[in-house]
């Protein structure tokens, strides 16, 4: 896998991480703004997801192999 593949899904971890860390040590917010916990909760698995796209589609482009759906 090419290492600008593995620097943008990196990128997009980093993201989901401090979205879900950001959550995390703001529990007081989270707590009396559900709304705004929720929004970052939500930003954060569509970053996760994101990156598991991007490896999937490298990992495709090389293989010719499609990689099976996670559970």
């Amino acid at each position: 896998m090419d290492e600008a593949t593995l620097a943008k899904a990196r990128g997009k971890h980093e993201e989901a991480h401090v979205l879900r860390e950001w959550w995390t040590a703001e529990n007081s917010d989270g707590f009396h703004n559900p709304d705004l916990a929720r929004d970052s909760l939500t930003a954060s698995i569509a970053a996760s997801k994101e990156a598991v796209a991007l490896l999937n589609k490298a990992i495709y482009e090389k293989t010719k192999k499609p990689v099976p759906p996670s559970r």
